[in-house]
């Protein structure tokens, strides 16, 4: 039985909160509807960001929004980046 971690766990959230939206959603806005702890989710954002799975934006209407290289990865690809040992 495959077990992932809660950063794991919430970075999918993250990322499918974010499928099929090209404008940039704020972090608040993503915590509000999916409820994990903001500084938490804050930091996996930064991790996906410096992956190059998300980008930011700093302004009024900034945020976070998919890259194209989320379409290119799979679930190993996207594991390997939180979880130690994947298998």
């Amino acid at each position: 039985m495959l077990r992932i971690s809660k950063q794991s766990d919430y970075g999918l959230i993250l990322l499918s909160f974010l499928k099929n939206r090209n404008n940039y959603v704020s972090l608040s806005s993503i915590v509000r509807k999916t409820n994990p702890p903001w500084r938490f989710l804050a930091r996996i954002a930064n991790i996906l960001k410096k992956e190059g799975l998300l980008e930011s934006a700093v302004a009024k209407s900034g945020g976070y929004r998919l890259t194209d290289k989320v379409a290119k990865m799979t679930i190993y690809d996207y594991l390997e980046i939180f979880e130690k040992d994947v298998f």
